[in-house]
């Protein structure tokens, strides 16, 4: 009877059974679709924020090595220069990064070298890094060893690691820094790498998510070395979050971890064909024990930065010597916190994974493998960064819940909340504001070199940065006086002697001049520009074979340049050889056809030149038109060879147009003996005129 009577008792219906859907369906999905809203809400003010701290950039300068890998890379107008722009022979930081160096040409073909471009797509990849942190970190916290304790606030908590890391003001050495992209980009790579591989875990579509994590991977080895940490890291994430042990990781996921392996063999090949031989590995002045003493030092001062962002500095200088008394401080501090993360890899391993997150990020640039061109640099903490600040976050979450337990609130959840976002935005606005101070720094580069050298004053490579800037502006005494100081500092600075000559030379003192140069070749015998400088002050001097002697070196040490050839060909002008003089000339315009300097003085010699061999008016004239323009008629040596080529082929009223704009610059240039000439010239070109109307 009662089986009967449950057969015709009518079901009760849910809203989910229309749909053959369990019971708590219409829940479920309301959950998901209220926690993709609330996640897309959080993304979006994580955007609005980080742009809104880097707005004040957009207007930031080129600055240090932004000089030698943008503004003064020739290559970067032509596509067909590519392979030359990562295999410089100068260890720039473009060299063997072919991705950093597309985004380059990308950025130069879009806007050339106006630096809003440049810096809008470094603000826009440190954004990305930014909102793939937010859903690794919201990803770890829901992972199944952490869910009970952080899942209803992985959000909020994941919230505040991104936050607090985007706006950090050490990140500006990465991001407002132009060149230093390759931070940046290599950080959203390897960021990918670990979210794709992270997302496989428990996924369906397991191999699309391996796939996507290999690809990142191999990316982000484009970009900068550090990246030869991401696939170790994955499998100790694995191993944290995931697995039971690395054997049942590596078992069970060998594919990933295979194509991840794989990866190595594309940064070896970038390694292997565009070495680093001049800044990376040991020296005779920088060997791996004395560059890991060093690293004592620095690796103490990223971690205090990350908690005390003041003062910032672009550049730390050069690794100095030191002995293990003079860091024992800093070394136990390190070795301690080394022992603490081993320790807690072992018996605490999701403490262990945020020390393991900074050790082993910054391991291959600051252990003892030296990179003698810098002893340490604040971008380098880009990504060790997030370990410090998801620490910092995820314990104090704890120790609220502690605090209230002993407490005993009226409503402990709100209590917890209103402190913990309270103590979040009270640090993110002071962060936000440094930031934004920082940022400004960028505005004007002697500002960030006279910093240095008030917090460094032993740092001999910012002398010698803040007395080019003078230099610029005309202040040659105190570029001078900056110049000499650096070498005072570190004797074996063959850049500081080489502009501390230049300085001399362009205030008359060509003996001092000269002695600072050939200190700058003894010092650095393959030294391509001191060469250079050394033979046109010895051209001026009227020492023509001496001079030849350094530009043919020049020439031999450094690639086809046609600055060389047009300097090669001023010599043999001088010395009378006409015909090695305009062999070096045409190779100069082959290589450079915008090339003023060749263009001029082969137009001086095929219009005037007394031999009917050397003789070609037409083309005389075409050369001098074109330099001309190049200039945008201001200059006045340039505009006195267009008006002697438009002279001597009978065009007097131009020749004349061309004097007269010629002869206000040379007044202005104090050009005393072509000014004379020039008003000469002109009277000569009026009584031509008028003898022909």
């Amino acid at each position: 009877m009662s089986k009967k009577r449950r057969a015709h008792t009518p079901k009760k219906h849910t809203s989910g059974a229309a749909y053959n859907l369990p019971a708590d369906s219409n829940h479920k999905k309301t959950t998901t679709t209220k926690s993709l809203l609330v996640g897309a809400g959080l993304i979006v003010a994580l955007i609005v924020i980080a742009a809104a701290t880097y707005a004040n950039s957009l207007s930031g300068q080129f600055v240090f090595d932004d000089k030698s890998a943008i503004v003064d890379n020739f290559h970067l107008p032509h596509w067909n220069q590519f392979i030359n722009v990562i295999a410089t022979k100068l260890d720039s930081p473009v060299k063997g990064r072919p991705l950093v160096a597309l985004s380059l040409f990308l950025n130069y073909a879009i806007g050339g070298l106006d630096t809003l471009g440049y810096h809008i797509f470094n603000i826009a990849v440190h954004i990305c890094c930014t909102i793939v942190l937010f859903a690794l970190v919201r990803r770890t916290l829901q992972s199944a060893p952490l869910k009970q304790k952080f899942d209803r606030a992985a959000g909020g908590l994941a919230f505040a690691c991104a936050l607090l890391w985007s706006v950090h003001p050490i990140q500006t050495d990465a991001v407002t820094y132009i060149i230093q992209r390759t931070e940046v980009m290599m950080a959203l790579f390897y960021l990918l790498t670990l979210y794709c591989a992270a997302r496989s875990f428990n996924c369906e579509k397991r191999s699309l998510w391996y796939t996507a994590a290999i690809v990142c991977c191999a990316a982000g080895m484009t970009c900068k070395e550090v990246m030869v940490t991401a696939p170790v890291m994955v499998l100790l994430y694995d191993r944290t979050f995931e697995a039971s042990s690395f054997g049942s990781a590596l078992r069970k996921r060998w594919p990933l971890y295979t194509g991840l392996a794989a990866t190595w063999a594309v940064l070896a090949a970038l390694m292997l064909a565009f070495p680093r031989l001049r800044t990376v590995g040991t020296s005779a002045v920088t060997d791996s024990v004395n560059y890991a003493l060093n690293q004592c030092i620095m690796i103490t001062r990223y971690l205090k930065l990350a908690f005390w962002p003041s003062p910032l500095l672009l550049d730390y200088g050069w690794p100095r010597s030191l002995t293990i008394t003079r860091v024992l401080p800093q070394a136990i501090v390190i070795i301690t916190l080394l022992a603490l993360t081993i320790a807690a890899l072992i018996y605490r391993p999701k403490l262990g994974f945020g020390g393991a997150w900074w050790f082993l990020i910054l391991a291959p640039t600051s252990s003892f493998m030296p990179i003698h061109s810098e002893v340490g640099a604040e971008r380098r903490m880009y990504l060790p960064l997030a370990a410090v600040v998801t620490l910092v976050v995820t314990v104090g979450y704890i120790a609220l819940g502690r605090a209230c337990k002993i407490l005993r609130p009226k409503n402990p959840s709100i209590l917890r909340i209103l402190s913990g976002t309270t103590v979040v935005i009270l640090i993110a606005g002071i962060f936000v504001s440094l930031t934004v101070r920082r940022n400004q720094d960028y505005h004007d580069e002697s500002s960030i070199w006279q910093k240095s050298i008030e917090v460094m004053p032993d740092n001999a490579r910012a002398y010698n940065n803040l007395g080019l800037l003078q230099a610029k502006k005309g202040r040659l005494d105190e570029a001078a006086a900056n110049f000499l100081r650096a070498t005072q500092l570190r004797e074996d600075y063959a850049k500081a002697n080489k502009n501390l000559g230049v300085i001399k030379s362009m205030q008359g003192k060509s003996d001092e001049a000269a002695e600072f140069l050939r200190r700058a070749i003894q010092i650095h015998p393959q030294y391509v520009g001191a060469y250079k400088t050394l033979g046109k002050l010895l051209h001026q001097q009227g020492k023509f074979d001496e001079a030849l002697d350094n530009f043919q070196k020049a020439w031999e040490l450094g690639p086809p340049s046609a600055e060389i050839h047009a300097y090669l060909g001023g010599v043999f002008r001088s010395m009378g050889s006409i015909d090695k003089a305009l062999a070096h000339y045409r190779e100069a315009i082959e290589l450079e056809p915008d090339n003023t300097m060749a263009l001029n003085d082969a137009a001086v010699i095929l219009s005037g030149y007394p031999d009917p061999n050397f003789r070609d008016l037409q083309t005389a004239i075409i050369l001098a038109e074109r330099a001309a323009s190049l200039t945008n008629y201001n200059n006045h040596t340039i505009l006195a060879t267009l008006a002697g080529c438009y002279a001597t082929a009978g065009r007097f009223e131009q020749a004349l147009q061309a004097t007269q704009k010629a002869i206000p610059l040379a007044a202005s240039a104090k050009d005393k003996l072509l000014l004379q000439d020039l008003k000469e010239q002109a009277k000569l070109f009026k009584q031509k005129l008028q003898q022909t109307n």
